[in-house]
């Protein structure tokens, strides 16, 4: 804009709009949501089987005897996949459960391994082993993801990871960045990077 011309005053109003409100519109649509969808709230039964898989595959990653880490690391996982995935059958819910205790163990402790987490996608294209165990697992199933899922889900589902290993990376590694302020897509930047929205999309349909 040319700084010579003049702009127009920004109207105002002194009526303050109730800061609830907009939480009141968002409970109406979901409580409406719910009540045409005849949602029934219920508790997702364990599945002993799935959490005993996980807990053995955990147990061989370089925890250093953390067996309360592990136990976490297999609830959670188990926790999503049995509430949310409850359609898939039990070998695919194992690979994503799995999946997510990879993914979970790598993300609280990428700190103390942050060099494994840097060389994931350079080991993965090139076909060379990890540096810690629970990214050998992670890098075996995603040569798997064609067994199980469409070809369109599989390439997402390993995409994504890679994505969201770089985006673990970046997390650890700008958390002492100065940030521009004129830089305010950052944190969607970086979030999106890290949320691995596209593969747990694309888990829920099976190749069948």
């Amino acid at each position: 804009r040319d700084p010579s011309e003049s702009v127009a005053p920004i109207k105002t109003t002194s009526a303050k709009r109730d800061p609830r409100a907009p939480y009141a519109d968002i409970k109406s649509i979901i409580t409406d949501f719910l009540t045409r969808s005849a949602y029934q709230w219920g508790v997702t039964q364990q599945d002993p089987e799935l959490r005993a898989a996980v807990a053995i595959e955990a147990l061989t990653w370089d925890t250093c005897g953390n067996i309360l880490l592990v136990e976490k690391i297999v609830d959670c996982a188990c926790d999503f996949i049995e509430s949310a995935y409850g359609h898939l059958s039990p070998t695919h819910r194992r690979y994503v459960a799995i999946y997510t205790a990879c993914l979970l163990f790598c993300d609280d402790l990428g700190g103390q391994r942050l060099e494994a987490v840097r060389q994931f996608a350079t080991r993965l294209t090139s076909g060379q082993p990890q540096l810690t165990p629970a990214l050998d697992t992670l890098a075996g199933l995603l040569r798997k993801a064609h067994e199980f899922w469409p070809a369109v889900g599989a390439d997402a589902i390993i995409s994504g990871t890679i994505d969201a290993v770089t985006g673990m990376y970046l997390e650890y590694t700008t958390q002492d960045m100065e940030i521009n302020r004129r830089t305010t897509w950052w944190p969607t930047y970086l979030r999106t990077r890290t949320g691995i929205n596209a593969p747990y999309i694309h888990f829920i349909f099976m190749k069948s």
